[in-house]
């Protein structure tokens, strides 16, 4: 209604992209929360979280919709209780945290996911009240109560991770079993259990934190098993929900582009029409489709959960409330759209502050693009020099090879890391 043409096809492709990019994020952090309860790999578990799920948004949507209510109350209720007792174990455990504010861009992008997400969201709920006064304030206090609480639970969520789980594989080690520990600097450990090191291997931040109490803190492994519980429940109500806005978003691109008689569509009886006539079948098989591609990505990439919800779900939703958004404001102002009839009107001292959403998430776009974009450049630079350094450490061996093959004896004093390698090499070497 207030995008023309070209900028409404835009954004339609913007948002189903971005609904991709969610459901991939979605079904990889899902296989790894359900694969740590089972205790498999969660490469093996992403077929059957994918397909299970998309069968039932496809074709049992009806029957998922009431589910799916009770299931984000149950959600509810389980966060606020995960995030209590979490949060109690990390009062016991109160491990050192080191702040470092150069790298404040990867949660500031994620925060935009989160506020991009509302906007999604907003019209769904939005449909089910009625256009009166009373109604749309009460609307909008809920959606900023909303936000509130969900920014003060994930603080205190973080908050708690921290204090139970390593920040870095590298960690000054703990010189006291007692509720309160303490930590020596000079003495240090090494860990393969870490924030760090879940990153690197793109796993959401509740395997290292299950695997950190049940390995140390086994009395309290009921609260492993809470948090466990409170992601499959969570990521399978979050991957239902988008799935299912996703699939009525492909209805409504072939519903207006399916030519069809008028008085087909409006004045045919009910006991005449089929139950699902080709219509339902491409709107089916479109729906599959894209599900498949979602399902391919995630199997191509299993370890990318992290950079796909970071970079590619940010900058989709970063671009449709930068972008899309506040051209939707901008034209609502016009004043051939001020003749529709508005409940409760944005006060005047608001307006200003419309511009406040281009700045802030169009700034979140250009830092998205600067990040992956130098990401790519440093890759390179890595894998250049890593080929120097090859060339160089193999010139260097080539000749002691030659000169231990013809009995010379020869003294060579190098680095201590060549030395190694020349070692290695030589050996490697001579098995040929």
């Amino acid at each position: 209604m207030f995008l023309g043409c070209g900028f409404r096809q835009a954004f339609d492709i913007i948002l189903v992209l971005q609904f991709v990019a969610l459901l991939i994020s979605y079904a990889l952090a899902g296989s790894e929360a359900y694969a740590q309860v089972i205790g498999v790999n969660y490469f093996y578990v992403i077929p059957v979280f994918v397909w299970v799920l998309t069968l039932a948004i496809v074709f049992a949507l009806h029957l998922v919709q009431p589910v799916v209510s009770i299931l984000t109350f149950f959600k509810g209720s389980l966060l606020l209780g995960t995030v209590i007792v979490t949060f109690y174990v990390g009062a016991e455990v109160h491990r050192e945290i080191k702040n470092d504010f150069s790298a404040v861009g990867a949660p500031f992008l994620m925060g935009t996911v989160a506020l991009g997400g509302v906007i999604n969201t907003m019209p769904l709920m939005y449909s089910k009240i009625s256009p009166v006064k009373n109604q749309v304030k009460n609307f909008r206090f809920a959606v900023n109560a909303g936000l509130m609480t969900c920014t003060i639970l994930n603080v205190l969520w973080c908050w708690a991770v921290l204090d139970i789980v390593p920040q870095l594989s590298i960690h000054p080690c703990s010189t006291s079993s007692s509720k309160n520990n303490t930590y020596s600097s000079s003495a240090i450990c090494i860990s393969n259990i870490s924030l760090e090191s879940a990153a690197a291997q793109g796993e959401i931040s509740t395997i290292p934190l299950s695997r950190v109490i049940e390995e140390k803190y086994p009395t309290f492994t009921w609260v492993a098993f809470l948090v466990n519980i409170f992601i499959m429940v969570s990521i399978t109500v979050s991957y239902l929900t988008v799935g299912a806005v996703l699939h009525h978003t492909l209805h409504g691109w072939l519903t207006s582009f399916w030519r069809v008689k008028e008085d087909s569509l409006y004045n045919r009886s009910k006991s005449k029409q089929p139950y699902c006539n080709i219509q339902c079948v491409c709107s089916s098989v479109v729906s599959l489709t894209v599900f498949g591609i979602v399902f391919g990505i995630a199997m191509l990439d299993p370890k990318g959960f992290v950079d796909m919800l970071e970079k590619f779900s940010s900058f989709t939703l970063n671009i449709e409330a930068g972008v899309f958004v506040f051209l939707m404001l901008l034209s609502a102002r016009k004043k051939e759209n001020l003749m529709h009839k508005i409940p409760v009107p944005l006060p005047g001292a608001f307006r200003f502050l419309l511009f406040t959403v281009p700045l802030y998430f169009c700034f979140a776009v250009v830092y998205d693009v600067y990040v992956t974009v130098a990401a790519i450049i440093h890759e390179q630079s890595h894998k250049e020099h890593f080929v120097i350094a090859t060339q160089g450490a193999l010139n260097v061996t080539h000749p002691t090879v030659l000169y231990s093959g013809a009995g010379h004896t020869n003294t060579q004093t190098t680095e201590g890391p060549i030395n190694v390698f020349n070692s290695s090499f030589t050996n490697f070497s001579n098995v040929f």
